[in-house]
């Protein structure tokens, strides 16, 4: 099979909507606002928080804020000095930022830029683990949320099994992104 024709490939996993377990995105927008728009979305590798920063933009955007989406990891651990001046040097409260991987910044680094952030109406970053902001979100996977985003992209024909998506979920300890990674490579030898 070409890579091109894969179910999995990622701009098909690229589309997948962030699905909220245990919630709603009206009462996740409620929260945001009873925290004057500071918040973090905490949770293990491969649960969604990227995927539920990229929804959070587009809702974002669709309420008319304009929307700074920044993204740290291993590679890059602290965003550009001239990319945070351009972004700061125009918010209001019409600005928001979202912040992936803040965890990847210093002690000082973080201090630095709540503080340049300051005037944006809306914060919100993604974390491993608690205590940047308030929480506003704990990110969660199960098996049947991985069967639900898999059959979601498979033809209607070959669906997922259950147990299939059961023993995918546990090899990859409840990292979603690993376990859809997993299938691209076993529907690649069809």
């Amino acid at each position: 099979m070409k890579a091109h024709d894969n179910p999995f490939a990622s701009r098909y996993m690229d589309s997948l909507p962030y699905i909220p377990i245990g919630t709603d995105w009206e009462r996740i927008m409620g929260g945001l606002k009873n925290q004057s728009g500071r918040g973090a979305v905490v949770g293990p590798k491969g649960t969604g928080k990227t995927t539920f920063l990229e929804e959070l933009k587009r809702r974002l955007s669709m309420d008319g804020y304009t929307v700074h989406l920044l993204r740290l990891n291993q590679e890059r651990k602290r965003p550009e000095k001239e990319e945070v001046r351009q972004i700061c040097s125009g918010l209001d409260l019409q600005s928001a930022i979202l912040l992936d991987g803040a965890e990847q910044l210093s002690r000082l680094g973080w201090i630095s830029f709540v503080f340049k952030t300051r005037k944006a109406g809306i914060l919100v970053v993604s974390s491993h683990s608690p205590g940047l902001l308030p929480t506003l979100l704990k990110t969660a996977a199960t098996p049947e949320l991985l069967h639900i985003l898999a059959n979601r992209l498979l033809p209607e024909d070959s669906p997922l099994e259950p147990e299939h998506s059961f023993r995918l979920f546990h090899a990859r300890n409840g990292n979603l992104r690993l376990a859809l990674m997993d299938l691209y490579d076993i529907w690649a030898r069809r």
